[in-house]
């Protein structure tokens, strides 16, 4: 897996400090504007255990019905060819839009809150590409120059490494078993007022078995196990969120296992290794060696590349961005620490409760 290509990308040639949680961010607000299945899709049903969608005809709903699943949630997403307009060729649609105006819920369900839009988004959008999200964060790292580069981990709990070398750091591996079956249905009628419908469907988190769950994990030998910090890109993917709020889990590896993961990431692989014992159950890698999924690789170095040029930009003094959603050219700059700085009052109240734990000390 070659990534010396993106060194050249990288044209800051001064010592600089990335915070790890607006690493997060920004790889994050990356892959939402990269290449995406459902790029000119909205949802316009969310079904719930053994609820029928009213969008599509029984007989094409034969996957989702006949699921056999405790915890069980389908996804209806509508492809429509009047999305395909020049604003949306700029990118995929925003959280907000991603969802259709008129969307039906489950008999009972209360509408959707922004943060409950948000997990939904962020689920949909990691089904099958959490490792994805690994393999390039882990480019951009290797990238990085060595000698002059450093990361400030903090997480939500108060824990904090201000500088912590950028190659120090591993793949953690643990399987769980997730709260709920997901099933995803991306339709489209075949001609305009056909009944005829195509479409792509998706299955995840099967809670009859394990799931491989893969993160990051941070901090050098100097530090005890019990103070490595994990970073899970795709926390959504199994309905989790970080304990700061975030679409993204950055905690302690004990936190992170026992709060955070569904049923405390419990060991459910044998993963035959003697390394597995010292981290308490998980395995522990030093990279992703190969490709996940080859067909994946272009997107994975798009996605690596445009990470390292936005952060060629943000040490150079010439990007602004949002702590909490990551968009460039952040405007708003939070009145007590002067530092963290948020495209909107949205964005700065979503940030709060991680921010609050290090924005008083970023004030001094």
């Amino acid at each position: 897996m070659s990534h010396t290509h993106l060194e050249d990308f990288y044209t800051f040639e001064g010592h600089f400090t990335f915070d790890l949680h607006d690493l997060a961010a920004i790889v994050l607000r990356e892959r939402q504007q990269s290449v995406d299945p459902f790029k000119r899709a909205r949802v316009v049903e969310i079904c719930e255990g053994d609820t029928t969608a009213t969008c599509l005809p029984p007989h094409a709903q034969t996957m989702w019905t006949s699921m056999k699943a405790p915890h069980k949630t389908a996804y209806f997403l509508k492809t429509e060819a009047d999305l395909d307009d020049a604003a949306n060729l700029q990118g995929p649609l925003e959280v907000a839009d991603f969802f259709d105006p008129e969307m039906k819920l489950s008999p009972g369900h209360a509408p959707l809150t922004d943060k409950e839009k948000e997990m939904v988004y962020w689920k949909i959008r990691h089904h099958d590409g959490g490792i994805l999200i690994c393999e390039a964060l882990q480019q951009v790292l290797d990238a990085l120059p060595e000698d002059r580069t450093r990361l400030r981990i903090r997480t939500s709990q108060g824990l904090e490494i201000p500088q912590s070398p950028i190659d120090a750091f591993g793949i953690g591996n643990v399987a769980v078993i997730p709260r709920e079956s997901t099933y995803i249905c991306d339709y489209q009628h075949i001609k305009p007022l056909s009944t005829q419908v195509g479409m792509n469907q998706y299955l995840s988190g099967h809670t009859s078995e394990p799931q491989p769950v893969v993160y990051l994990l941070f901090g050098d030998s100097s530090i005890p196990a019990g103070g490595l910090v994990a970073l899970d890109l795709a926390s959504p993917s199994l309905g989790m969120r970080g304990l700061g709020g975030e679409s993204f889990a950055l905690e302690r590896v004990v936190d992170y296992h026992k709060r955070v993961l569904p049923n405390g990431g419990k060991r459910v692989i044998d993963y035959d290794d003697s390394r597995s014992e010292e981290y308490d159950g998980f395995f522990l890698t030093d990279r992703i060696r190969n490709f996940s999924r080859p067909e994946l690789e272009p997107i994975v170095n798009d996605l690596a590349e445009r990470v390292i040029r936005r952060l060629s930009r943000i040490a150079r003094g010439e990007e602004t961005f949002c702590a909490y959603c990551g968009k460039v050219d952040a405007k708003d700059r939070c009145s007590k620490c002067k530092t963290s700085m948020y495209c909107g009052r949205a964005c700065q109240t979503s940030a709060w409760k991680y921010h609050k734990k290090w924005c008083v000390l970023d004030a001094k």
